[in-house]
């Protein structure tokens, strides 16, 4: 990760944090993004929205890689 930004909406409490990466061997994207808005009259959390990540084959950390297990030849 390079850098983190943060950009405040001008007329609410929503906001947006951009996440912001060099060249990696888990995915392409340069940035990726979190947003989070909130209800005006009570100030709540009502929903959180985020760019997809595209993982490059085999570097996804939430997928678990299973080995095959060998069958031994002798009974």
């Amino acid at each position: 990760m390079k850098n983190v930004t943060l950009k405040l909406s001008e007329d609410s409490q929503d906001f947006t944090v951009t996440f912001h990466f060099a060249k990696n061997e888990f995915f392409d994207h340069e940035t990726l993004y979190k947003t989070y808005v909130y209800d005006k009259s009570t100030f709540e959390p009502i929903s959180a929205n985020a760019s997809t990540i595209t993982w490059k084959e085999g570097k996804n950390p939430g997928i678990k890689i299973k080995a095959k297990k060998k069958k031994s030849k002798n009974f």
